[in-house]
């Protein structure tokens, strides 16, 4: 096959992810538009994922099978990061290993997108077995709002759109430092609130009203034992920390809703020392941060009324942030 300069870039980290992978990059293989590269970056997988990606590498030259460098941290940031040094386009679109795109996806968001803005947001659903029946990603419309509000919906985790949803200008993408790899969650959330915080950057979306890509709601991301609620809990504290480096305690005071997410999600796990540390966030350095009574009342709960986790203290401790959430119309 003649080799075609590429248009857009698709970037596909994996990890263990052969049950699925075949079935992506099918997606990607049967696309309308032509002119398209798509960039494998294997994690160091265990099973046959680093086969099936380099199958597809011997039949269309326009995949590329790559393993991540050993001298890179581990992680799907650094795989999609290093992805990103090896595009050819200027156009980039990120999919993981087990979410899927339709036929027209690539046609659409290119024409789209190629003289559009800096982040070009796309609609995308969800689906659990098959894409015949999926549910919104996010369910409100974004059609027309500012990219201040649409800041302000990442920095309170009321998060509008995917990974999968935008086509990135390489340039930009370079330009703002790529995906943190110290993050191994809340990096989507990171690297958007980091895009819409650059004062010149452009975002355009599409108001489209059918999806074009779709993110898949596997087991992985439902099933979390108390050992992995552990680890989501302190990558939530990393993130609020990059937050206030990032946009000051300004920016730290729109974040109350993940803070009462986090103290409910993980009610369970959530011990002396780890309040401490987030309270730490908040108060140090941000002496004028005027807590909503939300914050406030969640705080004496867990630190007052019921220190200990156990059913009642997450119940009340969900009752709090759907009473926040509810106040604030998010």
């Amino acid at each position: 096959m003649k080799v075609i300069e590429p248009v857009i870039s698709v970037v596909v980290p994996c990890y263990n992810n052969s049950k699925n992978l075949e079935e992506t990059l099918q997606s990607i293989s049967s696309q309308s538009f032509q002119e398209w590269e798509c960039i494998i970056v294997d994690d160091g997988s265990e099973d046959d994922s680093v086969k099936i990606s380099d199958s597809f590498q011997l039949i269309d030259q326009r995949f590329k099978s790559l393993r991540r460098p050993d001298h890179l941290p581990k992680g799907a940031n650094s795989c999609r990061n290093f992805g990103v040094s090896n595009a050819r386009a200027e156009l980039l679109l990120f999919l993981d290993a087990d979410d899927l795109i339709a036929p027209n996806c690539l046609e659409h968001r290119v024409n789209k997108s190629r003289d559009a803005a800096e982040l070009a947001v796309f609609k995308t659903v969800c689906f659990v077995d098959t894409i015949e029946d999926t549910t919104p990603f996010y369910s409100k419309s974004v059609i027309g709002i500012e990219k201040e509000k649409l800041l302000d919906l990442f920095l309170g985790y009321q998060i509008p759109w995917h990974t999968s949803s935008v086509v990135w200008k390489k340039s930009f993408f370079n330009r703002i430092g790529g995906f943190d790899e110290g993050l191994l969650r809340f990096q989507d959330v990171e690297i958007h609130i980091r895009a819409l915080a650059e004062k010149d950057s452009t975002i355009f979306i599409d108001d489209h009203s059918l999806p074009t890509s779709f993110y898949r709601k596997s087991a992985f991301h439902t099933k979390i034992d108390l050992d992995k609620r552990v680890f989501i809990l302190n990558q939530g504290i990393i993130f609020l920390e990059k937050i206030k480096v990032i946009l000051g305690c300004d920016g730290l005071s729109k974040t109350y809703s993940l803070f009462l997410y986090l103290m409910f999600r993980f009610e369970e796990v959530i011990d002396r020392r780890q309040l401490k540390l987030i309270k730490g966030i908040y108060f140090s350095d941000c002496k004028n941060l005027q807590l909503p009574f939300s914050v406030s009342l969640m705080i004496f709960l867990h630190e007052k009324v019921l220190k200990r986790p156990r059913r009642s203290r997450k119940l009340l401790a969900f009752g709090i942030y759907k009473f926040h959430l509810a106040i604030n119309k998010q």
